[in-house]
């Protein structure tokens, strides 16, 4: 019997040193400040959520709600309060609690104010104050949640530092490799140190950051996100262009309209042109003796090109670079003036491109007027020439491009997925 005895007490005595250097709280009920009656649940839920979260959290323990109650009704106290200082020194006594949370709650339209204090019982008191603004049925637990760990900071004196994250709606954070919830995060505790930040949403590019937080403070990271392109998009659009900068000596072109379709694939599309052209042709002729000769002549033609783009980002202001091939089909039909016969000669017409534009997006993401500019790389190359010395007249007509070419043209386009 006597070994029972000592066992247990040496149980119980282990038992109050596990919770000796414990923070112990007693959490009464909040007052209802507002004229909203409908919110007296409150009055309760407030505590109950507070006792949750602080339950959980090593080296602090709660005073359970019956055990409360009890001590408060054997003396005629109030769960919404009390303000003698007799009464604080009295409650501690009763509950061996070393630190009370008493508040209130009041609305400002569809939020509600919390407003808590933290008092010292032996000293009478006030720790630390507290005010946490949430919105009704939304994220008010979480609020709650994050006033929890204000509390735990003050009773342990442990470092803490705070963040806010604002981005795009519902992206998700990633903090240290771990998923933490979805923008936007407010009141979110966090070590003191050095961390890596992670933003992500479908349809946007990533944001990545390190950053870093000292004791006690609260860190504000905004950060909004680039928007994508879609998945797959197709535009369909028409612009009209400016004549040619740096034209050739011999062949002056002026597109006049373009027709465009885009088709999207993620942040690369394929975009079909068709331009139709006025080209103005001014051969060289070789008479002979050695003599030259010009003629000019137009022709109206059609233009076709395929090009490779690349959109970095997509917003209200969708900037582009691209690269493709045009191919011209050119008559020539301006040989009757040197030789006895009539008809007309065809030749095509390959030409390298570069592009740079920019789309600005003026309506729900679906029509974008568009500026861009072209510019042609080819080398000097013959794209007719011809020994036409069987006719006796003329031994040689030839037509060169010899120099950049730049065009610049603005348009509409309109996105049909």
């Amino acid at each position: 019997m006597k070994k029972w005895f000592v066992c247990i007490v040496f149980i119980l005595s282990s038992f109050s040193a596990a919770f000796a250097g414990d923070k112990i709280i007693a959490i009464v009920m909040f007052k209802n400040a507002s004229f909203n009656k409908g919110l007296d649940f409150l009055t309760v839920s407030i505590p109950e959520i507070l006792t949750t979260h602080l339950s959980t959290i090593k080296g602090i323990t709660v005073v359970e709600r019956d055990q409360l109650e009890k001590v408060l009704g054997e003396k005629k106290l109030s769960l919404a309060g009390f303000g003698d200082s007799g009464d604080y020194s009295m409650i501690g006594k009763e509950l061996s609690a070393n630190s009370l949370l008493m508040g209130s709650f009041t609305t400002i339209g569809q939020y509600v104010r919390i407003d808590a204090r933290l008092i010292d019982i032996a000293e009478v008191k006030v720790l630390a104050t507290y005010q946490v603004t949430a919105e009704i049925g939304k994220d008010l637990e979480n609020k709650i949640a994050a006033l929890a760990q204000k509390i735990k900071f003050s009773l342990t004196g442990e470092p803490y530092a705070m963040i806010n994250i604002r981005s795009v709606e519902n992206a998700e954070v990633i903090l240290d490799g771990q998923l933490i919830g979805s923008s936007p995060i407010e009141d979110r505790f966090i070590s003191v140190g050095e961390h890596s930040l992670l933003i992500a949403k479908k349809g946007y590019a990533e944001f990545k950051t390190l950053f870093t937080v000292t004791n006690g403070q609260i860190a504000n990271l905004n950060h909004g996100l680039m928007k994508l392109p879609r998945t797959f998009q197709l535009d369909i659009g028409v612009s009209g262009m400016l004549p040619r900068l740096f034209p050739d000596q011999n062949l002056f072109a002026t597109p006049l309209v373009n027709i465009l379709a885009e088709a999207h694939i993620g942040q690369i599309s394929i975009a079909a042109m068709c331009r139709i052209i006025q080209y103005k042709v001014v051969p060289t002729v070789y008479l002979p003796g050695g003599t030259t000769d010009t003629y000019e002549d137009d022709s109206l033609i059609v233009d076709y090109s395929v090009a490779v783009r690349y959109y970095p980002w997509s917003g209200i202001v969708t900037p582009y670079i691209g690269a493709g091939i045009s191919l011209s089909d050119v008559y020539l039909d301006w040989m009757e003036k040197y030789i006895n016969t009539q008809g007309f000669q065809e030749t095509l017409v390959f030409t390298p491109f570069l592009e740079l534009g920019t789309k600005f997006n003026i309506w729900d993401e679906q029509v974008s007027i568009f500026f861009g500019a072209r510019v042609e790389v080819p080398t000097v190359f013959p794209i007719y020439e011809k020994d036409l010395s069987i006719f006796g007249d003329v031994s040689y007509i030839e037509v060169y491009r010899h120099s950049e070419w730049v065009t610049f043209e603005i348009g509409v386009s309109y996105n049909f997925f």
